[in-house]
């Protein structure tokens, strides 16, 4: 006997907010629909459900043009006619933080709360792949499950299967088909659907839906259910579709169709208890023979490159400095400006969609893209000012002499306590004459400084009551290495102006292209290129800081190598090495060259024509620490390439590791053979702040700020090249729309290298690269008599390797929420203590509790498995 199945048909529409249109041009789109949605559902009852893409944005876009139906939409929501959430918009799981897509289902849940209906399904049917950790994310939103399209095939596994994050966390994951994906049902019944005046041929509708079901049985469905998705990108609803159902209920033998939800999808698969195939850590397979949309698009990584660093520059800005600076300042009795935060993140949160934040829409919205990081900038760094100023006053310095004497509290927003290099202007009033300064610890004791840039400045200041008034300053660049800052903290010292000038001798330069510290020895050669020596190990390692670039005829999505390729390298080319910066504290090498390159692509190779574009590398090596920098500035007149730079690691790695989304994650170096498969494996990946390989007993990490691709060569040097950019034309949907992705003029790169022993977790990678990515702050003020001490942690977590990423006021409670994850491999004992506070609770990511706990002498215990996120509710006391 046949067997029986039920086939679940899904309305909805995959709402893209902008791509191939801008937002104010796809809402038109939107407005029309929803009005005709509504419309629809009250006429026709046998229209049951429509599913809103998961998304709450939709409905803030569609009340700004029609408040007047607010209530009408409100009522189907809240009769589960309509679904939303559990999302406010559908983000690019790779190219944002973790935390970013917290406060986007943080977000998600509040609206859907209000509009008083959550659909808990993680639903994501369109992202470029997927992270390892999404399983433990969607379950700290109460969230067991999650319907997806790409990273994975019927290649590897069934319709239906278990997904585990690498602490374990595991959910029901259904897979989309590997053809048609959420649109199955929209595809195949097209010549029904098209003509909404024609009426429904029942022989070819009957026949369109036994092809649809054959479709579905083929992707090898766990159970007798089946999922119909009746949508596609920016439809309508199709009021045919109940008429259909009733077609197909009479006609088939075996199949009976259900105008369903999703939910009701996936408890239905529940029900039957199938026996599901398990798979662990991120979604990021090719499409070997499927549909063409399938793709995982890789190079959206490198895509319009400015958009990744500034949406990293917002995420830092507000995660590692306002938010936990202004925690501390309502700890101590201030107000939290939540108001103000929110919003800044909304403009982040804006722009975290995959079509926006990965670079491969039309120019206009990628314009509307930087508006957005300019308010969340100007919001964010008003209120970090605002908060140094705030914090700076509040430290008692009153035992100093304030004659000359300003205060700089250096503030570290990491979890762990940490020695690093302080980079502050700091300005004297108008009235000093200044010809050197003094920097002193909390013990009295000189610490070895250098002014590396002064000048004579006006700033404009308000009060309540009267007009600006401008008045001088000398402000004075310096630099000084601060030891030992206290985790989420600060160390203050006292800055003495002095009338001569104060000489700290001593320099790192031990040639006229050669310096070194106590760790490391670097040589500039004649082509640029940087011989290191780690002390430490013995290792040695060549040709470090080589520029590569190439072709590339891709697009915002892919990076396509010509036919007839050039490769240009800076290996063996001329420049000039000058010394920027030579003193105790630090030695910048300033690296000079030109290089010429194709001006553009010319039939299948680059042209014989070229441009003339300048890169200046700033190489600095500081005192007392394990990592070099790099800034990069290169001009870009070439169009049509792509534009790396390379570490020949000579390590014998056979994987490499990088940091992701609350996890390291572990990728093979060498690819299987795929040439054949319609889009071969992908050998650049994503990162967060680093990538290391390791072997022999000694590593490399190559670290980045906001800079998310790389790729580690297959050859025998494991050369760890970093993406800097890629400049392309190509279309948006299609070749009809022609972009200008070719990021011409100036752009600037930060990266740095560290060297070491063991592997990325012995060494403490993390804590190297997330130093270079959230620098030590200093908040100035003068001498007064505050409440705080002159050193303090406001956060400790006893547990390096558990990294705080959020320190923040709770969404609805008067508590503080503290968030963070093991990045070891390791489980960790984790000791939290919180300056003016007591650690109370272990709650979920919805900041409802999981687990009350119990502190003893201030400090609180609880533990943290590998790769586990912990979140925890802090009171005052």
């Amino acid at each position: 006997m046949a067997k029986k199945y039920t086939a679940h048909v899904v309305s909805h529409t995959h709402w893209d907010r902008e791509w191939y249109n801008t937002f104010q041009q796809f809402r038109m789109r939107l407005v029309d629909l929803t009005d005709n949605l509504i419309e629809l559902m009250e006429k026709n009852p046998d229209y049951k459900y429509f599913t809103f893409d998961g998304q709450t944005i939709v409905l803030e876009d569609y009340f700004e043009i029609r408040p007047e139906n607010e209530e009408r939409l409100r009522k189907l929501i809240a009769e589960g006619r309509i679904l939303i959430g559990p999302w406010y918009n559908q983000p690019d799981e790779f190219l944002v933080s973790g935390e970013c897509m917290i406060r986007n289902l943080l977000v998600g849940k509040k609206q859907c709360d209000d509009y008083g209906n959550y659909m808990a399904i993680g639903y994501v049917p369109d992202a470029f792949g997927h992270i390892s950790q999404f399983p433990q994310i969607l379950r700290g939103f109460g969230i067991d499950n999650a319907v997806l399209f790409r990273g994975i095939t019927t290649d590897q596994v069934q319709s239906e299967f278990t997904w585990r994050s690498p602490d374990g966390s595991e959910i029901l994951a259904v897979k989309m088909p590997d053809n048609n994906a959420y649109s199955n049902f929209f595809y195949r019944m097209q010549e029904t659907l098209k003509d909404e005046s024609k009426p429904i041929d029942p022989d070819q509708a009957i026949s369109e839906l036994n092809a649809l079901i054959e479709d579905c049985i083929n992707e090898k469905p766990t159970t007798s259910q089946l999922l119909f998705m009746d949508g596609v990108d920016h439809i309508f609803p199709q009021y045919k579709t109940p008429e259909i159902i009733a077609l197909a209920n009479e006609r088939l033998e075996n199949t009976k169709l259900l105008h369903s939800t999703l939910p009701a999808f996936v408890e239905a698969v529940r029900e039957e208890n199938p026996k599901l195939e398990t798979y662990s850590g991120e979604l990021r397979w090719s499409n070997r023979a499927g549909w063409k949309l399938q793709a995982v698009l890789p190079n959206v990584l490198s895509s319009r490159i400015h958009l990744k660093q500034a949406n990293h520059y917002c995420e830092t800005l507000l995660e590692k400095y306002v938010e936990p600076l202004w925690s501390w300042i309502w700890m101590l009795g201030g107000e939290y400006p939540k108001s103000y935060i929110d919003l800044a993140w909304k403009y982040v949160l804006l722009n975290s969609p995959h079509d926006s934040i990965c670079g491969c829409s039309i120019d206009q919205v990628h314009k509307d893209m930087v508006y957005r990081f300019d308010q969340a900038k100007q919001i964010g760094e008003a209120l970090l000012s605002k908060g140094l100023k705030e914090i700076a006053g509040r430290i008692d310095a009153s035992a100093e002499n304030p004659e000359r004497t300003l205060l700089a509290a250096v503030i570290n927003p990491l979890s762990h306590k940490r020695t690093d290099v302080v980079d502050a202007e700091i300005d004297f009033p108008d009235s000093w004459e200044i010809s050197g300064v003094r920097v002193i610890d909390p013990n009295g004791e000189e610490v070895p400084s250098v002014i590396t840039a002064r000048k004579h400045t006006g700033i404009m200041e308000q009060t309540a009551y009267d007009i600006p008034h401008g008045y001088g300053k000398h402000r004075i660049r310096v630099e000084f290495v601060a030891k030992d800052v206290p985790s989420i903290g600060y160390k203050a010292y006292r800055i003495k102006a002095l009338d001569k000038p104060n000489r700290c001798p001593g320099t790192m330069l031990v040639g006229p292209d050669t310096a070194e510290n106590e760790y490391l020895s670097i040589t500039v050669g004649g082509d640029g290129t940087l011989y290191l020596l780690d002390k430490e190990t013995d290792a040695v390692y060549t040709s470090c800081l080589i520029f590569e670039d190439g072709g590339d005829f891709g697009d915002g999505y892919n990076y396509i190598k010509p036919l007839q390729d050039k490769i240009v390298t800076s290996l063996g080319a001329k420049c000039s090495v000058s010394v920027v910066e030579n003193n105790a504290v630090r030695v910048v090498f300033g690296i000079d060259m030109e290089i010429e390159l194709p001006k553009a692509r010319s039939g299948e190779g680059r042209s014989k024509e070229t441009v003339t574009c300048g890169i200046r590398t700033l190489v600095g090596l500081t005192a007392g620490l394990r990592r070099i920098d790099f800034k990069t500035f290169f001009d870009n007149r070439a169009k049509d390439h792509r534009l790396r730079v390379l570490f020949p690691a000579g390590i014998p790695a056979k994987v490499s590791q990088a940091e992701g989304t609350f996890d390291v994650v572990e990728r093979s170096i060498a690819t299987p053979p795929c040439t054949d498969w319609r889009e071969p494996l992908p050998v650049t990946h994503p990162q967060k702040s680093f990538v290391d390989v390791s072997g022999g007993g000694i590593g490399f990490s190559v670290i980045n700020k906001g800079l998310p691709e790389f790729e580690v060569k297959d050859d025998e040097a494991r050369t760890i090249a970093l993406t800097l950019l890629r400049a392309t034309g190509g279309g948006v949907r299609g070749p009809e729309l022609q972009v200008e992705g070719q990021v011409q003029g100036e752009h600037v790169f930060e990266y740095a290298i560290y060297p070491h022993a063991g592997d990325w977790e012995e060494a403490e990678s993390y804590k190297i690269a997330h130093g270079f990515n959230a620098p030590l702050m200093v908040a100035q003020s003068g001498i007064s008599k505050g409440t705080l001490p002159m050193e303090m942690s406001f956060v400790e977590t006893g547990a390096d390797g558990f990294v705080v990423t959020a320190v923040k006021k709770a969404e609805n409670d008067e508590a503080l929420v503290v968030r963070g994850f093991n990045i070891l491999t390791k489980p960790l004992d984790v000791q939290m203590k919180a300056y003016g506070g007591e650690v109370a609770e272990l709650l979920d990511l919805k900041e409802n509790t999981i687990e009350p706990l119990k502190a003893s002498r201030g400090i609180t215990k609880f533990d943290a498995g590998a790769k586990q996120i912990r979140t925890c509710k802090i009171i005052k006391k």
